[in-house]
């Protein structure tokens, strides 16, 4: 069973503003980026402890929408137009 990590401050924060961009850079080295807890101290972090640090970085990587695996794309034939190349080039899918 797979755990369900909940939605870091930065994205809640990032859907009220309308932007990530400009989320990131009203929050960051203020407010933790997973909890929203506000950073004390002189030193330019970005989360709060580790804990959040982790939790942030897990839940980026159940949330993102990477490809794994290879295309292999031959090279164009001898006897093989460009429009044809082309052709073949869009007809490779994603599996």
């Amino acid at each position: 069973m797979t755990k369900k990590y909940s939605t870091p401050y930065l994205f809640e924060l990032a859907r009220q503003v309308g932007s990530y961009r400009v989320a990131l850079d009203r929050i960051r080295f203020e407010r933790c980026l997973y909890c929203g807890k506000e950073l004390k101290g002189r030193k330019k972090r970005e989360f709060c402890n580790r804990s959040c640090m982790r939790k942030f970085f897990k839940w980026r990587a159940a949330v993102s929408q990477e490809t794994v695996g290879t295309i292999n794309i031959r090279a164009k034939r001898k006897d093989e137009t460009w429009e044809e190349y082309h052709e073949y080039l869009k007809s490779l899918k994603v599996w």
